[in-house]
């Protein structure tokens, strides 16, 4: 089943994508809901980042080049599966640009990612239950800037920016994860391609470490972390993240002041 969030008679609304067309609904996914008697063509609707979350969790370092690419620039290898935190304000959807401030540096770099997405209240979870709290995936474009990360004290700006964590294009229910590869393209070239689950630290992994301490909630998702090192993006770039059985993740590049 694959569930997205579209604007809906100019407000934010969930739906049902069922074949071509989109079914509004009342309420969420994660609750009681209603389908509305009515169609929206998918062609043309305008389609939101899935999901606001509650939490917006996030790990890293989290496939074996991108870890070495990150210890070769000073970084540490996680030892145990672990999570980071990231803003909702920097969510956007698919085909909404990705914009770089007019003062930020040129080095900013792309990651294409799986995202869960947590559909029921859980805390102490194992690895015997961990994933039946999982709702379903999406597609995330983690946007980063490399001297920002380096020279703030913490990464707000060089990882919370508006527009820098493109999500998408919708939620897929019935994803088989080992079965998933990604595909990560820049203006249209190939740039990365990997196993989705050649990953150091699982889903269930890291779902067990949050929470031994904190409470998952219905619509927090949780990025995965990425393979592979990216080119720095321009103006007028667009990134396409790929995953088979979810679908394309799109986003133009644009820089304030060009």
């Amino acid at each position: 089943m694959r569930w997205c969030r579209f604007k809906y008679n100019d407000h934010p609304s969930f739906g049902i994508i069922e074949d071509d067309k989109i079914i509004p609904i009342t309420g969420s996914p994660f609750e009681d809901y209603q389908r509305v008697n009515a169609e929206v063509e998918q062609n043309g609707a305008e389609l939101l980042a899935p999901v606001i979350p509650p939490t917006f969790y996030a790990t890293g370092r989290n496939y074996p080049e991108h870890l070495a690419d990150r210890v070769a620039h000073g970084s540490t290898a996680p030892k145990e599966a672990w999570t980071g935190y990231r803003a909702s304000n920097a969510l956007v959807g698919t085909k909404h640009p990705i914009i770089i401030p007019a003062d930020c540096p040129d080095d900013v770099e792309y990651e294409g990612e799986l995202v869960a997405v947590i559909g029921k209240q859980a805390k102490n979870l194992t690895h015997d239950n961990a994933m039946d709290v999982v709702f379903g995936y999406t597609i995330g474009n983690d946007i980063s800037g490399m001297s920002w990360h380096k020279n703030d004290p913490r990464p707000w700006r060089s990882k919370n920016t508006d527009t820098w964590k493109p999500m998408g294009p919708w939620i897929e229910t019935d994803l088989d994860v080992s079965k998933a590869v990604a595909t990560i393209r820049h203006n249209g070239k190939d740039m990365t391609e990997f196993k989705i689950d050649s990953w150091i630290f699982s889903i269930a992994d890291v779902l067990v470490a949050i929470t031994k301490y904190m409470t998952v909630y219905p619509g927090d998702i949780l990025w995965m972390g990425a393979e592979g090192v990216s080119p720095y993006l321009k103006h007028g770039d667009e990134v396409e993240i790929e995953i088979n059985g979810i679908g394309v993740l799109t986003n133009p590049v644009i820089r304030e002041g060009m």
